[in-house]
């Protein structure tokens, strides 16, 4: 398959991706796994088929089945009220409580915003996090369409608990990566760069590479969510049971009803943005899976994102087909390169230049990034000043977010809210700015005080997706 190795090949090098491992799925064998490029430029180590690579919200396609198992030993359905089973769940509004399912949860479709940082933040137990829901924001109309959210799906997690007395970390292995001979597969971080052949974490910006930092992993509650660390061959294992309507190597893991609940659509999706290109007709959500039509095909697929990787799994089902691509580069499009790539060519397609399709979508979105950074740095007004730096040094506390700490390092504000510590540099008067870097983004935090001179508020500006603007009060 030298005209796959070289699409590969081709596509890192132009979309600068230091390492892949990809693997190709059909009619139930796997007719190709390879590693290519670096896992490790600094050291020079290539990607193996046994490279371990996170593959972030794919998880939810994991805890998805696993709930599916769960529900289905219990007696239970998607159509059931999440009430029966977590009485402890609430939404930010009392009328939706009486009738929102485990398939709203499931497929994005409660209206809620993003709200990452609340679930990184969060270093409490499942229970606790689960309460927590009713703090956050809803911004859209419940049942909408989807609009995706890390934490409600995170919810699902506490299933395994409600159904097997177990926690999610323990059944996940149980009932879906044992039997699916994943043995390359862990969930702490810690476990995953203990071993010898693992990824490294890279980005590119302004032209040129550049290594990042791990981020400390202590929000086990929203782990179903994302968490999961897989190796290419795992991840074939977990594809052909897909593709197999449940089934491996003659076990019948996941029910051929359950594959097809969650591989049918259960709300209209605007969240991928290269839907809009002409080889796609309607996008949905299912349940840990989007479903798309693309090219007269049912597309089945679910990415993930992290700090440093990025992976996505694709199966043309009617055709037994299935796409697996794992990256150690930070939010690259070249899965969804290769995989369109590699479909069109297996189904004898009209080949499309998909490189140049998403390096131009790319671009026109980081050219959307800047224009909006700058308008913000924009707006400041000039020579003003600020109160003394100490007067806003505290803690604060918001009722879904949790704590956030002000500190003064050497005469310069830090706001530190786990795991991040983002610099505080003053905006105009008690307003000042941070750099979300892995976003690159620009946030606006504000001191509010009380009618003594004290500062007694923060507020915290984010993008309207991801919580909007928070009001945080002062603690001490």
């Amino acid at each position: 398959m030298n005209w796959l190795r070289n699409l590969i090949d081709n596509a890192m090098n132009e979309m600068h991706v230091p390492g892949a491992a990809v693997a190709v799925i059909k009619d139930n064998e796997i007719i190709y796994a390879q590693g290519h490029g670096l896992r490790n430029v600094e050291d020079k180590l290539e990607v193996t088929t046994d490279t371990i690579f996170p593959i972030a919200s794919i998880t939810k396609s994991f805890t998805s089945a696993l709930a599916s198992i769960a529900l289905q030993e219990k007696g239970l359905t998607w159509d059931t009220k999440v009430s029966e089973i977590m009485p402890e769940f609430e939404l930010n509004d009392k009328d939706l409580n009486r009738i929102v399912t485990l398939k709203d949860l499931g497929s994005h479709r409660t209206g809620m915003m993003r709200h990452d940082l609340m679930g990184f933040n969060f270093l409490g137990e499942r229970d606790e996090f689960v309460k927590r829901i009713k703090h956050l924001k809803i911004y859209a109309g419940f049942r909408e369409e989807a609009r995706y959210q890390n934490q409600v799906f995170a919810t699902l997690g506490y299933i395994p608990d409600k159904v097997w007395g177990k926690e999610w970390e323990t059944m996940v292995f149980e009932k879906l990566l044992n039997p699916l001979e994943m043995n390359r597969s862990v969930i702490e971080l810690d476990d995953m760069l203990n071993d010898s052949d693992h990824m490294t974490p890279y980005g590119y910006r302004n032209e040129k590479l550049y290594k990042i930092d791990y981020k400390t992993e202590l929000h086990k509650a929203s782990a179903p969510a994302g968490r999961l660390k897989c190796s290419i061959i795992d991840m074939a294992n977990y594809t052909m049971m897909m593709l197999n309507k449940g089934n491996f190597k003659g076990e019948q893991i996941v029910s051929e009803e359950n594959i097809k609940q969650l591989h049918s659509p259960h709300a209209i999706s605007n969240i991928l943005p290269f839907t809009s290109f002409k080889e796609f007709g309607t996008s949905h959500y299912g349940l840990g899976w989007f479903i798309d039509d693309y090219r007269g095909y049912r597309m089945v697929s679910h990415g993930g994102n992290g700090y440093g990787w990025t992976s996505l799994v694709t199966m043309i089902p009617e055709e037994n087909l299935g796409i697996i691509t794992l990256t150690n580069m930070d939010h690259t499009t070249l899965t969804y390169v290769l995989a369109n790539a590699i479909i069109d060519k297996m189904l004898n397609l009209e080949e499309i230049n998909w490189t140049n399709r998403f390096n131009d979508l790319m671009s026109k979105a980081s050219k959307k990034s800047n224009s909006y950074n700058e308008m913000l740095l924009n707006k400041a007004v000039k020579n003003t000043n600020s109160r003394d730096l100490d007067d806003f040094v505290g803690t604060y506390t918001e009722k879904g977010y949790g704590e956030l700490k002000i500190i003064n390092k050497s005469g310069k504000l830090f706001l530190c809210y786990h795991p991040f510590e983002f610099e505080l540099k003053h905006y105009h008067y008690n307003t000042f700015v941070l750099y979300f870097d892995e976003a690159d983004i620009y946030m606006r935090v504000k001191f509010e005080d009380n009618f003594n001179g004290e500062i007694n508020k923060l507020v915290w500006e984010l993008p309207e997706s991801e919580g909007g603007i928070l009001y945080f009060d002062r603690k001490n």
